[in-house]
């Protein structure tokens, strides 16, 4: 992570990535999905001490949760236990 805020829709695995509300936010897909990141990327935008905090807690939990040794942890885990 740069230390963005990070606002996707709720698909596939961008639900590991994003809690949401704390590090970024996540958009149902369908007709209100439009709407909804509007509301978003508009709150992002108008609010800068709000915009760099969960940039912040972004980056942290790419740092904590998402940097080789932890990725390389879990598919280690995966393999042995399919042996």
């Amino acid at each position: 992570s740069s230390g963005l805020p990070v606002l996707l829709s709720k698909s596939c695995g961008n639900k590991e990535l994003v809690d949401d509300g704390n590090n970024g936010f996540l958009v149902d897909v369908g007709d209100g999905e439009v709407a909804d990141f509007s509301k978003h990327l508009k709150n992002l935008l108008s609010n800068d001490n709000f915009r760099k905090d969960i940039g912040q807690k972004s980056r942290k939990k790419c740092e904590d949760q998402l940097n080789w040794l932890a990725v390389s942890s879990v598919y280690k885990n995966i393999f042995f236990e399919n042996l």
